[in-house]
């Protein structure tokens, strides 16, 4: 696949094309695959990407695909679409904090949690864990803030009091900014979280079901780390790079902590490290590390309130019909929030220099009426 840096423009997610023969020329590649000790997609120029193939310029970097495979020497839980299509009612929260619960897995947030996360202070050491938000476009930013300066000093009398003032206006779902998706942000088959229908979030209004103001006391909660890259020794997952169920149990163990009921958990990938040193990459051209879609009964089993990371969660390429199942799966079965697109280097940073990877994290929520998310910046607390 091009990389971000090599000025090649070609764009595979744009050049999908349905042709029978070639995903079972696909299929029968992953097979003869999944017999080697790691699967993943590197010398070969096709990939299967739901139902379609496509044609790939060049080598693809890791892709974890559907089936028995290995990654890293962890071997992942073999799922196929029609598993994962199961996982809407097998891991799904419907009706488990009653008919009318708007809250979903923020119900797992109990004083109990709140307490025990505000004794995990002990410095006074806060990491802020929010992208800058700017007005200036650029090939990560396509939609940039737009900010106006209602007034300004340059209009301040020479004597007495005066004012700067500001307008903006911003669209923050996507992979630019730090924002917090709300239950309303998804839908599946016409139905959001909790068996609502997604008609009730109109154009004209927006909708209070599934709306952040469900949020708007705030979510804190005890804030887990799991530094992928530092498990393995390499400082970021390359785009298309899966995060396995056994990743996230043998990062725990490196880390001597266990994820538990009502935590957040923040998951590195290492995008900005790799931004820094090896330019952008777009998730929509390049792909995206991120989580396979294996985990996702990992992450209801445990009980998690909130998913943080520095990407917008799912790997992609998915490797299923489905292009981002942890949002799907995650929003509409599971009433799983999230926060896409956290600013991650400096936590782990200080993670390392406190030798501990577990924090107050506090996650403030504008009280946006009838909106399908907010902006938001992540404070984690030592």
């Amino acid at each position: 696949m091009a990389s971000a840096d090599d000025g090649n423009e070609f764009n595979p997610f744009k050049q999908r094309s349905r042709i029978s023969a070639a995903v079972d020329q696909i299929k029968s590649i992953v097979r003869r695959l999944s017999e080697a000790d790691v699967v993943s997609v590197t010398e070969i120029g096709w990939v299967c990407f739901g139902s379609s193939a496509q044609l790939i310029a060049g080598p693809l970097p890791q892709i974890l695909c559907p089936g028995e495979s290995e990654m890293n020497g962890l071997t992942s839980t073999s799922i196929n679409d029609a598993d994962l299509i199961g996982y809407f009612e097998k891991l799904s929260n419907w009706g488990r904090w009653g008919k009318e619960d708007q809250r979903g897995t923020l119900n797992f947030i109990t004083p109990e949690n709140q307490v025990r996360a505000a004794r995990l202070v002990q410095r006074g050491r806060a990491v802020s864990c929010s992208r800058t938000i700017s007005p200036r476009w650029a090939p990560e930013n396509p939609r940039p803030l737009t900010h106006f300066m209602t007034a300004s000093g340059e209009g301040a009398p020479k004597k007495g009091m005066g004012f700067a003032s500001d307008w903006i206006g911003m669209e923050f779902h996507g992979h630019s900014y730090t924002h917090l998706d709300s239950l309303s942000h998804i839908f599946w088959n016409g139905m959001m979280y909790n068996g609502r229908p997604s008609t009730n979030i109109t154009t004209s209004k927006g909708g209070k079901d599934g709306s952040v103001e469900w949020a708007s006391g705030g979510i804190v909660s005890r804030g887990v780390l799991l530094d992928i890259p530092r498990l393995q020794k390499k400082e970021w997952l390359e785009p298309g790079e899966a995060v396995t169920p056994e990743h996230l149990n043998a990062c725990e163990k490196a880390e001597q902590l266990t994820v538990g009921s009502g935590d957040i958990l923040v998951i590195r990938n290492g995008r900005d490290a790799r931004s820094a040193k090896k330019g952008v990459a777009l998730p929509e051209k390049h792909g995206s590390p991120g989580l396979h879609a294996s985990c996702l009964p990992w992450l209801h089993e445990r009980e998690i309130a909130v998913l943080c990371s520095d990407v917008a969660q799912d790997v992609r390429p998915s490797g299923f019909a489905v292009a981002s199942p942890v949002h799907a799966v995650g929003m509409v079965a599971m009433g799983l929030w999230l926060v896409d697109n956290a600013s991650l280097e400096e936590l782990a940073a200080v993670c390392s220099e406190e030798n501990r990877w577990e924090f107050q994290f506090i996650i403030s929520a504008l009280p946006l009426k009838n909106t399908t998310g907010s902006p938001v910046n992540p404070i984690a607390i030592f």
